[in-house]
C-alpha cells in the first residue's frame, strides 16, 4: 500500500482489513497483536503534551531548578505525554481508536504507522528550495543571552535551551522525549501498569509497549 493510501485509512475496520490482507512485517505485527487479543492491552489513558508557548518554556527551563524539571519534567502539575500517538491523535482513525480503546496497544500501533507514512510527504515539504516548512522548528529568544528551540523529533518534542554569556555558552539544558515519557507517574508507567494476565504474555506484551513509547535508550523489563 502506498504511504498515501495508508493515510487514507479512517476507520478501525479498515486498520484491521489492511492488517489481516497485508503481509508486510508491520501488518504481521498488528495482526498478532489483534490475533493474540491484546488489542486493549495497556490503556492507562493519556494526557498528551499541548502546545507551550515558546517563551514560558524558556523560563521555566533555564530557571534555577531547571536541570530537575528537564530530569523530571511536568506541565499543569502532572506529567504529559509526547509520542506519536500525542502526534498524530488528530487524525480520524486514531481518534476513533482513542474512542474505542484508548491508549491501548493497537492505538499506538495504528499511531506510529501513520507518523511512518507522513514521513515522505513531510521530508519532501521540507527539503531547500520547495514550498512550504523548511523545518518543524520554533524558537525563542529571551533575556539574559538565553534561547530556546523546539522540534517534533522521532520520539516526540524535543527542546533545547541555551544561555550565552559574552558569547560563549554557559548553560545548555536539554528536555529530551524520554523524560516525559518515561517519568515514573508518565505514559509508560501509566500504560504498564494497565497490562492484565488476562491478555496473555505479560512480557511480550509490555516489550512492546515500551518499544511503542520509545525510549531510546537501553532497558531492563522485569515482571513480578
Amino acid at each position: 500500500m502506498q504511504p498515501a493510501a495508508f493515510r487514507a485509512l479512517a476507520t478501525p475496520a479498515e486498520f484491521r482489513t489492511w492488517a489481516m490482507a497485508t503481509e508486510t512485517v508491520a501488518a504481521r505485527l498488528t495482526r498478532r497483536v489483534i490475533d493474540r487479543g491484546w488489542s486493549g492491552a495497556g490503556d492507562g489513558g493519556h494526557a498528551f503534551l499541548p502546545a507551550i508557548d515558546d517563551a514560558a518554556l524558556l523560563d521555566r527551563l533555564m530557571a534555577e531548578d531547571g536541570v530537575a524539571f528537564a530530569a523530571r519534567p511536568e506541565w499543569a502539575d502532572e506529567p504529559k505525554e509526547t509520542t506519536s500517538l500525542s502526534r498524530r491523535r488528530d487524525d480520524p482513525l486514531i481518534q476513533a481508536l482513542i474512542d474505542q480503546g484508548g491508549a491501548c496497544l493497537l492505538t499506538r500501533f495504528a499511531a506510529r504507522l501513520k507518523d511512518l507514512a507522513r514521513l515522505p510527504a513531510d521530508l519532501h515539504q521540507r527539503r531547500p528550495g520547495l514550498d512550504g516548512p523548511t523545518a518543524p522548528v520554533t524558537t525563542a529568544r529571551g533575556n539574559n543571552g538565553r534561547g530556546l528551540a523546539q522540534v517534533e523529533a522521532a520520539r516526540g518534542r524535543l527542546v533545547h535551551g541555551v544561555r550565552l554569556t559574552q558569547g560563549r555558552v554557559t548553560d545548555y539544558r536539554i528536555l529530551a522525549p524520554t523524560e516525559w515519557n518515561f517519568h515514573p507517574g508518565g505514559a509508560a508507567a501509566r500504560s504498564l501498569a494497565a497490562l492484565t494476565p488476562a491478555g496473555g504474555d505479560m512480557t511480550d506484551q509490555a516489550h512492546l509497549m515500551i518499544g511503542l513509547i520509545d525510549p531510546c535508550v537501553a532497558y531492563d523489563l522485569r515482571v513480578h
